[in-house]
């Protein structure tokens, strides 16, 4: 059969690729070289076609051999719709899972943020408390963890053991941090609150030495916390407001007339007492 091919015809290989047919070899294979298109001019978009490498296939085709690539095109056709659909049913997975893992951690949130004592539960265990705030009794202060926990009652310095701390349920479900005096739980209780920063608990400080004097002012009789309220303040450095002060010294001159009246009365029944002495006795 006569070859009808030219050198230097463009022909098509079994893959598709376009080349120019260049010679037959001895065992009747295709000599082709390939070629590249090489931009020269990008503003008049002008292109160029590069030699390329000689290379040898077993057969060739005038046109883009469309139907017999067919079958492979749409087997892998196939293969790639089966892949974008495994694909998006992995996305509906993904987003079905990060909506479960948002709604768990927002309700996680919620929680500790409803009570904010279980969230520094964690940090206490991974060493990240460095303060407490403690409330006794009107006495409000903020301590280093250390001297906090660190129980003195022990026979040296070098043997005290961490006081005990413990997680109470108030009543009311609320949750409080406290303190016991001693190691073993068998001395007095006080309310704390950890904190991860100095600031933090002087925060913390502020705002119960603040509600302790808006009760006060407020005309609460029952706040007999106010003189360690106040000691307190001056104690972490917080301005105690006039009203206050004008209300304490007001309560003060009150107690002490209150005493003198007393006193006074105490006097009067007295003499009353020592004059009816005298007179039986004279």
């Amino acid at each position: 059969m006569k070859d009808e091919w030219k050198t230097g015809q463009r022909a098509y290989t079994a893959s598709g690729r376009e080349v120019t047919f260049f010679a037959r070899s001895d065992r009747g294979d295709y000599v082709v070289q390939t070629y590249y298109e090489v931009t020269i001019n990008d503003h008049y978009q002008t292109t160029e076609e590069v030699d390329g490498d000689l290379i040898t296939v077993r057969e060739i085709f005038k046109k883009p051999p469309t139907e017999k690539l067919h079958a492979e095109v749409r087997q892998l056709s196939d293969e790639v719709t089966e892949l974008r659909r495994e694909l998006n049913d992995a996305r509906d997975r993904l987003r079905t899972t990060k909506r479960v893992e948002e709604t768990f951690l927002a309700d996680q949130a919620a929680r500790l943020e409803k009570h904010d004592a279980i969230a520094h539960v964690l940090d206490f265990v991974e060493g990240e408390i460095t303060h407490f705030t403690l409330y006794d009794y009107g006495r409000v202060s903020v301590i280093s963890k250390e001297d906090a926990l660190k129980d003195t009652s022990a026979r040296s310095w070098d043997d005290a053991e961490a006081k005990l701390l413990t997680l109470y349920v108030k009543s009311s479900g609320d949750l409080q941090w406290r303190i016991n005096q001693y190691r073993d739980g068998s001395g007095k209780n006080t309310d704390a609150w950890p904190f991860t920063s100095l600031e933090g608990a002087r925060l913390k400080a502020f705002e119960i030495v603040g509600s302790i004097f808006d009760e006060y002012t407020a005309g609460d009789d029952k706040c007999y916390n106010i003189h360690n309220a106040m000691e307190s303040a001056r104690t972490l450095e917080l301005a105690i407001p006039d009203d206050v002060t004008k209300r304490y010294n007001a309560d003060r001159v009150a107690g002490k007339q209150s005493v003198v009246a007393d006193a006074n009365a105490k006097l009067v029944k007295a003499k009353a007492e020592l004059a009816e002495l005298k007179k039986a006795t004279s």
